[in-house]
């Protein structure tokens, strides 16, 4: 059942796909390591308490062929190529880059918990040392992360990374000393091949209720409408070329509608795309489809007109899919703006001035009995 509903999932994931994280509440898991990390795969372990997301994170991204980085991301994976996974760990939490980004997303009460959690490390390991040696109780509080770390944790959740590098599929979870070989794929498709696994994991865990999820990683669909525009746009343009040396007067005939904001020009673009995010130089660009090209052969305007507006319409569509993706990632940031902000100060600010007001805060709590 499981096995089934994800692949219908996954059938409905944009592509590429470039990894898998699965997310669930923790529980060992045996499975067979590598004796060593081979050296086409980036894989670091967790090193550091709090970091299994942003660990498997770096263990997909690190791993996708040409993929651009960025300056920081691209200096640290060449800097710790040569690097045992154990040691990439340890850089991780020395990268200033990575770091303020994790914990940009924590809100003060988030921090004060985790000092507050060091403190009591601390204190315990503190009152440990003054017990009798046959009395002394291991504590697992303030050590680097490992596996024992999460069994005796109900709250623990983590998360595992599954990348296709080459022909192979990889777990590279950072709890392992090595990354585990899942197994080999052919062509593009590599999905198939972890599914089976991750709806044994799902099976296994779904006996106490559905306490998981699973997180595709894709290219940003902003970027591939985009591309598509450039395409478009190109393929748009060379269709009327055609047009125009076949029958001149075929804007004549033209029946573009206001909602595809058709521009009657020579250089022939469906309306403005610069605030589309598209350039001239990505449309030069772009490449022109074997099959259109083809069709571009032909000598009949009213073929050529047919195609003319089959791109006109593709291109309408393509511009309102780039709108709502810009609204979204507008919404996002707001959100992301939001869950940064921490209220406490307004919150204790507002109380205060409750107080201040003689009777205020009783005539309040009666009224909330």
């Amino acid at each position: 059942m499981v096995s089934l509903y994800l692949r219908r999932l996954l059938t409905h994931y944009r592509r590429p796909v470039y990894g898998l994280i699965f997310l669930f509440r923790y529980a060992s898991d045996t499975n067979e390591q590598e004796v060593s990390c081979p050296d086409n795969v980036w894989f670091a372990n967790q090193t550091h308490e709090f970091a299994c997301a942003t660990v498997s994170l770096l263990n997909v991204v690190n791993n996708i062929p040409d993929a651009d980085l960025g300056d920081h991301l691209q200096s640290f994976k060449d800097f710790t190529k040569p690097l045992t996974p154990a040691q990439r760990g340890d850089q991780i939490g020395c990268f200033e880059y990575v770091k303020q980004t994790h914990n940009s997303f924590a809100r003060k009460m988030d921090m004060l918990n985790v000092d507050l959690g060091m403190q009591n490390a601390y204190d315990d390991r503190s009152k440990s040392k003054n017990k009798p040696a046959a009395n002394k109780a291991k504590s697992k509080k303030g050590k680097v992360t490992t596996e024992e770390d999460f069994v005796d944790d109900e709250n623990a959740f983590h998360f595992v990374a599954y990348v296709p590098i080459a022909d192979e599929v990889w777990k590279l979870d950072g709890l392992d000393r090595q990354p585990s070989r899942v197994g080999k794929f052919k062509g593009d498709d590599w999905l198939p091949t972890v599914v089976p696994r991750i709806a044994e994991r799902m099976e296994s865990l779904s006996s106490g209720g559905i306490e998981f999820a699973l997180i595709s990683l894709v290219k940003d669909p902003m970027t591939v409408n985009q591309e598509d525009l450039a395409q478009n746009i190109r393929c748009l343009q060379e269709v009327q070329s055609r047009l125009s040396a076949v029958k001149p007067s075929w804007r004549d005939f033209s029946t573009d509608s206001d909602e595809a904001e058709c521009a009657r020009r020579d250089s022939v673009v469906c309306g403005p795309h610069e605030g589309y995010g598209v350039g001239d130089g990505a449309i030069t660009e772009s490449a022109i489809p074997s099959a259109l090209a083809e069709q571009l052969k032909a000598d009949c305007p009213e073929k050529l007109m047919a195609l003319r507006q089959d791109l006109v319409t593709s291109q309408s569509g393509l511009r309102r899919m780039i709108k709502s993706e810009q609204s979204q990632a507008e919404f996002d940031q707001r959100r992301a703006m939001e869950r940064r902000y921490d209220y406490g100060q307004t919150i204790a600010t507002w109380l205060e001035m409750l107080a201040e007001e003689e009777g205020a805060v009783k005539d309040l709590l009666e009224e909330t009995r």
